[in-house]
């Protein structure tokens, strides 16, 4: 008597579900380990154009035409229209308008400031974008985002020993603090406003996203740099380095950032970007600058990464 037998199918079935599990895990983190990526490469960007004699805004129009001839092959390869769809091209406008001013205006503060003082002031974008996200786009928020991000607000406020100068009596403002400073004001304003359009439009492919950004930024800058400084031609090998590195981590950092923003809320998204650049800068100036540790930076630096930890946590624990 023949008799079929069924339980290999068991084994199979139960592998099919664990991949799928896996790749819903994956998913699930996906917009935060892009939102990381970004910031470390929005920081190395920083940190070239500051060791380098180039104007920010000459350093920006190079990046912007970097990011843009990469963007191409892949904007081409989507086989869709690169200014987007007819609903969503206005808003893809704005998305690229805003982006092209913040990353403008954010190299003019990190040429005018130091680098830690510049990110300070970038890291209060997650703030606006909060009640942003949950004005226009009706965002969930609850207490434990709204506690990290006051966890994060404080540790910000630590790392740039805000504090210890408040304390201090002499207190001197040049021309160049003072450019730096609105440079960064209207960095954090324009970044807001970007990340509410991507995520109005992330349905659109991130290629397509970022070439809008990329497209805008070039003719943005070339109508600003004149503003600012007079164009300068290049003998030296490492400053042509340095500005193939620039343009190639632009793109690396706006690509990254639009995909975690198509994935994750933005309030999520700018608050996981803005705390791992403040952790970041905090060893740069440790390592690279060699600043002396003190305890402010020290308490600042435990409470951002108690942030980023305790963020990523909870959504590992809520895909699983």
């Amino acid at each position: 008597m023949h008799i079929r037998s069924k339980s290999f199918q068991l084994w199979p079935e139960i592998s099919d579900e664990k991949e799928k599990a896996k790749k819903r895990n994956w998913s699930d983190l996906k917009g935060f380990f892009f939102a990381i990526f970004s910031g470390i490469c929005s920081l190395l960007t920083a940190i070239i154009i500051k060791k380098m004699s180039l104007h920010p805004a000459q350093s920006a129009l190079y990046r912007f035409i970097g990011s843009l001839a990469m963007v191409i092959p892949s904007t081409v390869k989507c086989k869709e229209n690169p200014f987007g769809p007819k609903g969503l091209r206005l808003i893809l406008l704005f998305a690229g308008l805003f982006g092209a001013g913040s990353l403008f205006s954010s190299l003019l503060a990190v040429g005018y400031l130091p680098i830690g003082e510049a990110y300070v002031i970038f890291a209060t974008t997650p703030v606006f974008v909060t009640v942003a996200g949950h004005l226009f786009l009706k965002e969930f928020c609850d207490i434990f985002h709204a506690v990290l991000l006051i966890f994060s607000i404080i540790g910000i406020i630590f790392c740039s020993k805000l504090p210890s100068r408040m304390i201090a009596k002499d207190t001197s403002y040049s021309i160049d603090n003072l450019y730096g400073l609105l440079a960064a004001l209207l960095s954090v304003s324009c970044r807001t406003g970007q990340m509410i359009f991507i995520r109005k439009a992330k349905h659109v492919p991130h290629t397509i996203s970022t070439f809008a950004c990329c497209w805008a930024g070039v003719v943005e800058s070339s109508l600003l740099m004149p503003l600012f400084t007079e164009v300068k031609l290049h003998g030296c090998r490492m400053e042509w380095v340095g500005i193939i590195m620039v343009g190639f981590l632009g793109f690396l950092d706006q690509a990254f950032m639009s995909v975690a923003i198509h994935c994750e809320f933005v309030a999520i998204v700018s608050t996981t970007r803005c705390a791992v650049n403040i952790a970041l800068s905090f060893l740069v100036q440790i390592f690279l600058f060699r600043d002396k540790i003190d305890y402010f930076s020290v308490i600042g630096a435990v409470l951002i990464a108690f942030s980023v930890v305790s963020l990523g946590l909870r959504k590992l624990l809520s895909s699983a």
